[in-house]
């Protein structure tokens, strides 16, 4: 394992498809940290997962998006150094899902510590279009949280500078249970719409404490996505692009769509009631035509609106 001499390596804390995440400290501060180390698989220079990464973390700076404190290139591997969080959102939701079956969750603490999540997410997201950088892979895996459940959006392999010209993207990124309906339908000139989508699969995420949407397949995430948020052949659908990919996918595979033309059912598991409010924003921005969805920065406005409203109802039945 490649060494330096300014930071130690520890245990490993995760895992993915491009890299491996260890604990790790500074030699003389002796702050923990989180080292990221991608691999170069063809030895040939850094990977394109890397270089991608510490762009966009040189060109982003805001207070709910990791810091990167540095990065050291080796012949075989690239360590990127951030700051070290103790957990992921999808470890967070997990924990809490388990309170609740024993019946000990605070539920409103929960819905106000969630509120606040949504803001300080959504805020990070609509920072980083503003600043032309498209996250493509939006998970409740890689967002991390502090010990007093601040969020922090991380892992940034996937982003790219946003092209408004029309430039093709690659799709195979995007976690697959938060993959917004034109990127299953196979469109590759997709836009920011994508990270809406995928935030909104988050926010249901916190709200259902488990994903919505969840299949091992395309097809299957496909076809649930469209029961879901609506069928691009039903008549109420003004998304023109939408419906010319999914007659594609229909000419490949008769049997990928549901059979009729589903206008949405937008059912979800029985949620606490503070979560209402919250409810009608994500499916704004799990719109089935992008057109639709809300932009981050208008997300992120309802969602303090309503964490607002919460507050105060909060502070009038202590009254």
């Amino acid at each position: 394992m490649e060494k330096s001499d300014e930071y130690t390596i520890g245990p490993k804390i995760g895992d993915g498809t491009h890299a491996t995440v260890y604990e790790g400290a500074f030699v003389a501060s002796g702050k923990i940290v989180a080292v990221k180390r991608i691999n170069n698989l063809d030895g040939d220079g850094a990977s394109s997962t890397a270089l991608r990464e510490v762009a966009a973390m040189q060109r982003l700076d805001h207070p709910h998006i990791v810091k990167m404190r540095g990065c050291w290139f080796y012949p075989t591997c690239v360590d990127l150094v951030f700051d070290y969080y103790p957990c992921t959102l999808n470890e967070h939701v997990a924990k809490c899902r388990d309170l609740r079956q024993t019946r000990t969750l605070n539920k409103r603490g929960y819905v106000e510590t969630s509120l606040r999540m949504m803001i300080q997410l959504s805020a990070a997201l609509a920072y980083c279009h503003a600043h032309d950088i498209m996250h493509r892979d939006i998970s409740a895996r890689n967002v991390l949280l502090d010990s007093d459940c601040n969020a922090y959006l991380a892992d940034f392999g996937a982003a790219v500078t946003l092209d408004r010209r029309g430039l093709d993207y690659n799709s195979e990124y995007v976690t697959l249970w938060y993959r917004a309906p034109e990127v299953l339908l196979g469109e590759i000139q997709f836009d920011c719409g994508i990270d809406t989508w995928a935030l909104g699969a988050v926010f249901m995420h916190i709200v259902c404490m488990r994903a919505l949407i969840r299949c091992s397949t395309i097809p299957e995430q496909l076809y649930k996505t469209i029961e879901f948020a609506g069928s691009p052949h039903h008549p109420d659908c003004r998304w023109t692009r939408g419906r010319q990919l999914a007659d594609a996918v229909e000419m490949r595979d008769p049997m990928a769509l549901p059979p009729y033309p589903y206008c949405g059912k937008r059912e979800v598991p029985r949620v606490p009631s503070g979560f209402w409010q919250c409810l009608d924003v994500i499916h704004k921005m799990m719109a089935l035509d992008p057109h639709d969805r809300p932009s981050c920065a208008v997300a992120c406005q309802m969602m303090v609106a309503i964490a607002e409203g919460h507050t105060k109802q909060g502070a009038a039945e202590v009254k």
